[in-house]
């Protein structure tokens, strides 16, 4: 990975450069009203000069595992720019903006793959770390000697001197916090959005904050939908004692909730005495709203001991960009139990239609022809005819029972785990063509046994395809097949049906945008979380001449990233 990205630096060095430069000059000198950093003062010739210098000492890292090159080029650098007037934290600002022109490029050149892209970033964050400090101390070494040549000259005091390098030493404390407060809210804004599961969301969103802010206890709260006017507890970490989960708190009787939830604030600091606190302890307290855009979902809030520091100003803006992100993951948890809930109805109602239009209209037939032969005997009538009103009430029994089993399977493969995911697609093409009529091809070759959910949400996929098929393609021939290929498993559902650009609803449907057929946008949309929570991915377009393919792509490795062994 570090020769690749070495040779990556070197073939887009211009275009890396230019973007780094475009970053320069955009930047701000960090003052109030902020105004243009020093790099505005520079000519774009000599920017992009030490740019393109810059890149290839950090190539020459990665290809021969050396910090000489780029020792050389951040010693040069601190000089120039520390003659120039320029603050360590807009060298720093300078160099850590490297890592933004180059990401880009990265992203692109490993065609979006997030682990590849998460690795290289991980390298970055580990050179440029290492850079920031040597070029903190190499700048304070050059300042140094800058401020020994004043001295000299103007015969200022040894005390000014200790000011001046006290004050550096400051700068560069606030630079190593900056630096640590940015790669933790890197790391925290990773682990977010690695699951869409509310419940795991909450938890990561306590667990995380930790390591933005140090507190002893955390709170989330979330407004109830039914009443704004209450928030409801839903996640806590750090309390001596338990809190309970799903309490629901009324905003009238806690005014410092009241004020986040209505007011103008980011955020509020304050102190607590024994009786206010919910630990029943004086505290430090810290609160901030959670809001996606301007709509405010829920509130945070975390505690210190009294005997510990207070909340600082800079804590409140770190902890309020940190909920920002939380806010996201939670809307986006929130959203996808919504889809999930949305399908499963839809899923219940098509079983409850499926029962009524078939099982429910035979055991009607049943009952009449029960009580029809029920009638025959009782009045002596010919028993001949009886017999055959008996006959057929057992032939549709059996057709009903049969009916029913194929219900069943649809909504629980039990064998899925006894036959595998092979054998079990089979078997429901197979149910798929008695039932509708429709000629349905199967081909599965020398599939390995996968794991319980990676068999189940395939099986689901192709179980929601072939629904599709019959509910929507008007196809007379469709084929399933599913292989493993290059560390991936891989299902193939296609039909010669009208095909999915046949009409605008259809069109409208098969992107998961909405349109008339609900029903299917659902399907559709459930198929794609199925894959994506695994890592994989669902593309859904024409088949020529003519009809559907859907494909979904699984990739064969664990949670963890270990290889799954195949089962022959």
């Amino acid at each position: 990975m570090s020769l690749d990205l070495a040779n990556l630096l070197d073939g887009y060095r211009d275009e890396i450069a230019q973007s780094w430069v475009k970053l320069l000059y955009q930047m701000t000198d960090g003052s109030n009203p902020p105004r243009p950093a020093r790099y505005s003062t520079r000519t774009p010739a000599e920017l992009t000069v030490n740019a393109r210098d810059g890149i290839a000492a950090v190539a020459d890292y990665f290809r021969r595992g050396s910090y000489r090159q780029l020792e050389i080029y951040v010693e040069r650098i601190s000089s120039e720019r520390a003659n120039q007037g320029f603050d360590v934290s807009e060298l720093v600002q300078g160099f850590i903006a490297l890592r933004e022109a180059i990401m880009p490029v990265v992203w692109r050149e490993v065609n979006f793959e997030r682990s590849a892209a998460l690795s290289v970033a991980s390298d970055l964050d580990e050179l440029i770390n290492w850079s920031v400090i040597r070029l903190s101390k190499i700048y304070a070494n050059s300042l140094n000697a800058l401020l020994a040549r004043q001295v000299d000259r103007l015969r200022t005091s040894e005390e000014q001197l200790t000011v001046q390098n006290h004050e550096l030493e400051e700068q560069r404390s606030e630079l190593e916090r900056s630096v640590k407060e940015i790669s933790a809210l890197n790391q925290s804004a990773s682990l977010l959005n690695s699951t869409l599961d509310l419940r795991q969301v909450l938890d990561l969103i306590l667990v995380t904050l930790s390591s933005v802010v140090s507190y002893d206890s955390a709170r989330i709260m979330l407004f109830e939908e039914e009443n704004p006017e209450n928030v409801r507890v839903v996640a806590a970490q750090g309390f001596p004692e338990p809190v309970v989960l799903g309490e629901i708190i009324p905003l009238a009787s806690r005014p410092l909730l009241a004020e986040l939830s209505n007011g103008p604030a980011d955020f509020i600091i304050a102190e607590l005495s024994a009786d206010d606190s919910i630990t029943g302890k004086d505290c430090w307290w810290l609160g901030l709203p959670l809001a996606v855009k301007d709509e405010r979902i829920g509130l945070l809030t975390i505690n210190r001991l009294i005997t510990t520091p207070n909340f600082e100003e800079r804590d409140g803006r770190i902890v309020h960009t940190f909920a920002n992100q939380a806010s996201t993951a939670i809307m986006n948890a929130r959203l996808y139990a919504r889809s999930s809930a949305m399908a499963s109805l839809e899923e219940r109602n098509r079983l409850s239609r499926e029962l009524h239009d078939s099982v429910a209209q035979s055991l009607f037939s049943m009952v009449l022809m029960a009580q029809v032969a029920c009638t025959i005997i009782g009045q002596g009538g010919d028993l001949a005819l009886a017999e055959q009103k008996v006959a057929t009430l057992q032939e549709t029994a059996s057709a009903a029972l049969q009916e029913m089993r194929s219900l069943i399977f649809e909504l629980r493969p039990a064998r899925l785990e006894e036959v595998g995911l092979a054998v079990a697609l089979k078997q429901h093409a197979g149910e798929v063509a008695r039932r509708n009529g429709l000629e349905v091809n199967f081909c599965a070759e020398a599939l390995p046994r996968l794991p319980a959910d990676v068999e189940v949400a395939l099986f689901r996929i192709g179980q929601e395809a072939l629904a599709n098929v019959v509910k929507h393609a008007r196809a007379s021939r469709a084929s399933l097949s599913i292989d493993a290929v290059d560390s991936q498993v891989i299902l193939t559902v296609e039909d010669n049906g009208v095909g999915i650009s046949s009409s605008s609803k259809q069109r409208a449907a098969a992107n998961g945008n909405g349109g008339a057929n609900a029903s299917r946008t659902l399907g559709l949309t459930s198929m794609r979380e199925r894959a994506a929570l695994l890592g994989g991915s669902l593309s859904i377009g024409p088949r020529r001449p003519d009809g559907t393919r859907v494909v979904a792509r699984i990739p064969l490795t664990s949670a963890a990233g270990v290889a799954i062994e195949s089962v022959r």
